[in-house]
């Protein structure tokens, strides 16, 4: 029982929904209702049918004012004056009143009259009666194709803001036209045929949903009241500016701008704050008139173009433009004799192709680069001030030679694509939140913070050529660094570089050199006094793991190892001597004392660091002593050396008044593992020990024949071609210094080096340093040991070779290239750990010198 009940409840459902939809407003039918079964004339009775007793059938007559509501399902033609009352036409009927005939419309119920859902076409005379209502629904269409005004209808109409009212003229009727206190839905002036032209007038407000004005229609515009248009306006025919002023409103959201003849048709022309309107073809503006753009506005690649007589636009604070054409906003908008462009307005670039960032008003809030994704957007004006955000959702944007100022938040969207060049320049500023410089942006001309709240992140290392400005905030560098080629800036008080700073110090005598870097406690440091040879890039990294607000924090207690600056050379070294250093610890941390002291370290080691002392003045501490040569010739080194402050007699050990004055510092590069600028390859275990190049034996043997050998060590030389060793046991006197190496030529220095208690270094790389000259030139102005001796002179001593490099040496290196031989072999020239046809080759290269010893 219950599937039949619910089978009986189904077929009625559907058969409900049959007749729904099949006669959409005929619900509610009484007896004498009518409706349409074709298409025909009014006065046809075979179009009807007509409702009695619970069904419809064939209809005797055509309706009139006396029966009941008259359905218009179809193309109906009224072809002599009617009378009715309570019609519909339906979503696709349509009911059309010829010239000369009149359709009246009565009221005699409280509902609506005439609802059209459909098309009425009035080419004749439509008559309300007085309360009479048309209502012109969601996408129905009233066409007024008649002489006679349309105030009448007008008043009595209800329109949708869907709705469509069609002003159709030809070349031999022109309908009237009322603006005056008119609310349109979709109003469009078209023509059926040939040209026709009204003019239009009044002063109360006007509104549409949208104007098009289309081809072979002008409206000549004496209407001097708010036009409000809340949509789209296309403009194929003419809209001419009579007299009085013409004011145009858009107040659309996501509307368009289009039509061929989009010129000289306003006195003032705005688009309303939270509208958005697309340009599609140019825009003209009038003499002396005015656009106004408080919403958003996109040009596309189409212009807006004034005449320089008085015309004028503005972009308003918070507002919104939109380009993509390829010479940006200055190609967009032109010929304007004024133009009020605020620093608060908001652009976005969309170009297809590469194309120019230009304003008007270089100070802006907002800034979109939307551009397709291998387009190229190049910065035009020499200064870019963006108080707001950047964001680069596609496409790429170059700062070129300018300058672009963030004064806002942050840099959004696809950061990397961000691109700078040497002669770019940045400025941070403001108290938003913390901002960083993108990875793609390596180099800049110019970099300046003042930006006292949130750190400045470096995202790579950083180049700076010219100038770095520091007048509030920090740099953070996190694990890269900043390096400047030119002038610093400011850098006191709370402003510095929290990480690490490369500054390139000039050949010159006496120069002082400040470098504002610090870490959680800003410290400041100052070179004075600095002699350089030749041009010397100098880096320093600040470390501080005294945690914030512990007792170590707030003073200078405990060991200097947990509070000191890494100084490093970068390349050639042109330091020949530092005069005193200086430092200024940030107030009141930490705090200086007459116990406080500066220290010199070779390996930041506990005892490691060496007293050069500590002169107080009343900001900063100073060193009484020069560094000496032993500790210059160490920043050179892999990890380079370091300075700390701390106070004197700490617990900790800080110091150690041992100097480096028995070190002997050997500088050689080795021909096959050389990979170039002063660096080799590292051969023992690249894995483990990626600094240490191999092992060497270092040899001293007497000025005076026959040359005896005093000392031998045996000893590793690091990738930066670095020997030290501890000399304490040599007595004074002049040495040669002999190098012995498991696959290179033996080499001697050039002359007899004296040792004494001093600091004593050589330098075999450099030219002439050898004797008989008797090295390779790796590259203009560095040279080293040539490689290939791997003959043994005997069976007994495999650690002796013959002390040539000939045949047997390349017979040598023919067995164990077939034999494929790998791991730490002599044959293995280049050190990369396989002795194969490179090693061979090298080796046959070298062989055709015919290369011995050449000993005093």
């Amino acid at each position: 029982m219950s599937y039949r009940i619910a089978f009986s409840s189904l077929n009625k459902f559907i058969a409900f929904c049959a007749l729904f939809f099949c006669s959409l407003h005929s619900a509610g039918q009484t007896n004498g209702d009518f409706r349409t079964v074709q298409n025909g004339n009014w006065n046809n009775p075979a179009i009807w049918e007509t409702f009695n007793s619970g069904t419809w059938n064939a209809a005797s007559y055509p309706p009139n004012q006396l029966q009941g509501k008259i359905l218009i399902r179809h193309a109906i033609i009224v072809s002599a004056d009617q009378v009715f009352d309570q019609a519909t036409i339906d979503t696709a009927g349509s009911l059309n009143i010829p010239p000369g005939v009149t359709l009246t419309v009565t009221n005699s119920t409280d509902a609506i009259e005439l609802l059209v859902f459909g098309t009425l076409v009035n080419s004749g005379m439509l008559f309300f009666s007085p309360s009479a209502i048309l209502k012109i629904d969601s996408a129905g269409t009233y066409v007024h194709n008649s002489s006679v005004a349309s105030s009448a209808v007008l008043d009595a109409s209800q329109m949708h803001a869907q709705s469509n009212w069609i002003y159709r003229g030809n070349g031999n009727l022109a309908p009237p036209v009322t603006f005056s206190n008119r609310h349109y839905g979709n109003l469009t002036f078209e023509s059926s045929a040939g040209s026709w032209s009204r003019t239009v007038s009044g002063s109360n407000p006007f509104s549409c949903t949208s104007l098009r004005i289309e081809s072979n229609v002008m409206l000549l515009n004496n209407y001097s009241g708010n036009m409000t248009i809340h949509g789209d306006l296309r403009i194929n025919g003419t809209l001419v500016n009579g007299s009085g002023v013409q004011k145009i409103i858009l107040d659309g959201s996501n509307a368009q701008l289009s039509g061929l003849n989009l010129n000289n048709f306003f006195d003032s022309l705005t688009i309303q704050t939270g509208s958005i309107y697309s340009l599609l073809e140019n825009l003209q503006v009038s003499p002396a008139s005015s656009f106004t753009i408080l919403g958003k506005l996109n040009c596309n690649s189409k212009t807006i173009k004034g005449n320089n007589n008085g015309s004028k636009i503005t972009l308003a604070a918070n507002a919104w433009m939109a380009t993509s054409h390829p010479g940006g906003v200055i190609a967009s908008i032109i010929d304007f004799s004024t133009g009020i462009f605020s620093k608060d307005a908001n652009y976005e670039f969309t170009g297809s192709g590469n194309q120019d960032v230009n304003f008007y008003n270089p100070s802006i809030n907002n800034l979109w680069i939307n551009a397709s994704p291998t387009a190229l957007l190049s910065l035009k004006n020499s200064l870019l001030s963006i108080s707001g955000r950047l964001s680069i959702l596609s496409g790429f944007f170059a700062i070129d030679s300018n300058e672009v100022h963030f004064s806002g938040a942050s840099i959004m969207g696809f950061s990397e694509n961000l691109l700078s060049n040497e002669f770019s320049s940045m400025r941070f500023s403001g108290i938003d939140s913390a901002i960083y410089i993108p990875e793609s942006i390596i180099q800049l001309k110019n970099l300046s913070l003042d930006k006292p709240v949130h750190d400045l992140l470096l995202m790579n290392d950083l180049l700076v050529h010219q100038s770095l400005s520091l007048q509030s905030g920090r740099i953070n560098t996190g694990s890269f660094s900043l390096s400047i080629n030119g002038n610093i800036i400011g850098g006191r008080d709370s402003s510095f570089v929290k990480g690490t700073l490369i500054r390139t110090i000039p050949a010159s005598d006496s120069l002082t050199c400040f470098y504002p870097v610090g870490g959680n406690y800003f410290q400041p440091l100052t070179f004075h006094e600095i002699n350089c040879s030749v041009e010397t890039k100098l880096k320093v990294s600040a470390y501080e793991s005294v945690p914030i607000g512990s007792p170590d924090g707030i003073s200078l207690q405990g060991n200097m190892y947990n509070r000191y600056f890494q100084i490093q050379v970068i390349g050639n070294n042109g330091i020949s001597s530092i005069g005193k250093i200086s430092l200024h610890p940030k107030l009141m941390n930490p705090s200086l004392t007459a116990l406080s002291k500066i220290g010199f370290s070779t390996d930041n080691t506990l005892n490691s660091f060496h007293g050069i002392g500590g002169l107080i003045s009343s900001d900063s501490i100073w060193s009484t002593q020069n560094l000496s040569a032993c500790q210059l010739s160490d920043l050179n080194s892999s990890d380079g050396s370091f300075i700390g402050i701390a106070d004197e007699g700490n617990t900790g050990g800080t110091y150690n008044d041992s100097t480096c004055s028995t070190v002997l510092e050997i500088k050689v590069f080795i021909q096959g593992f050389y990979s170039g600028n002063q660096k080799m390859r590292a051969t023992i275990n690249p894995l483990l020990y990626p600094l240490l190049c191999d092992t060497i034996h270092v040899e001293l043997h007497s000025s005076l024949f026959p040359y005896d050998c005093i000392s031998t060590f045996k000893t590793l030389v690091s990738t930066d071609g670095k020997i030290r060793i501890d000399k304490s046991g040599v007595s004074n006197d002049d040495y040669f210094i002999v190098l012995k190496h498991r696959n290179s030529l033996e080499t001697w220095s050039s002359v007899p080096v004296y040792f004494d208690s001093s600091f004593t270094s050589y330098d075999f790389s450099l030219q002439n340093k050898t004797f008989g000259n008797n090295a390779v030139e790796l590259e203009p102005g560095v040279f080293g040991l040539y490689s290939g001796d791997i003959q043994q002179a005997d069976t007994l001593n495999s650690n002796i070779q013959d002390g040539k490099i000939d045949q047997a040496d390349l017979l040598k290196m023919e067995e164990d290239v077939w034999q494929i031989s790998t791991g730490y072999k002599k044959s293995d020239l280049n050190g990369d750990g396989i002795t194969d046809l490179s090693d061979y080759s090298l080796m046959e290269n070298i062989t055709q010198l015919n290369l011995e010893v050449i000993r005093p």
